[in-house]
């Protein structure tokens, strides 16, 4: 019985010591996850849907030339600045391509990336970065880059 108590002792405190290490690490990553929350409130982030677009599949690639957003958006952060947008957006969103080649996506997330202008509004305009996905040959999802905002889409033909 005393050998056995020898042999058992030992890996108990060791699971225990490795027990309170463990809860230390979830404590900082849950830090580390609050601090990324606030740098991420403090960027403008838009939901919208794509309500048509067109993807040219030649040479293995899917390169989205034009792309328009519904004006039916909601922020998911941003505060004033957001609303400020949306409120300012009485029409879609134009995307239009300025590059004849599609690129790797920067993003992980996305598979494609391509430059282009987007038209807010008859006499806004901005150069703009769209990354996305292309889903079932007739659906694309995605974000798009520009003014220091970023408006995600999802949409179907």
């Amino acid at each position: 019985m005393s050998v056995v108590a020898l042999v058992i002792a030992p890996s108990l405190t060791n699971t225990a010591d490795f027990q309170k290490d463990e809860s230390s690490e979830i404590i900082t990553i849950e830090q580390e996850a609050n601090i990324y929350e606030k740098v991420e409130s403090e960027e403008v982030v838009i939901y919208t849907s794509a309500t048509d677009f067109e993807i040219d599949k030649g040479n293995n690639t899917a390169l989205l030339s034009n792309l328009t957003l519904s004006n039916d958006m909601f922020c998911q952060s941003g505060g004033g600045a957001c609303d400020q947008f949306i409120s300012n957006c009485s029409e879609p969103l134009l995307f239009e391509k300025t590059t004849s080649s599609v690129a790797v996506s920067r993003i992980d997330a996305y598979s494609y990336q391509v430059d282009g202008k987007i038209r807010v509004s008859s006499s806004n305009e901005f150069e703009a970065t769209v990354y996305y996905n292309v889903v079932n040959d007739n659906g694309v999802t995605g974000q798009i880059a520009f003014n220091e905002m970023v408006v995600r889409f999802k949409g179907k033909k």
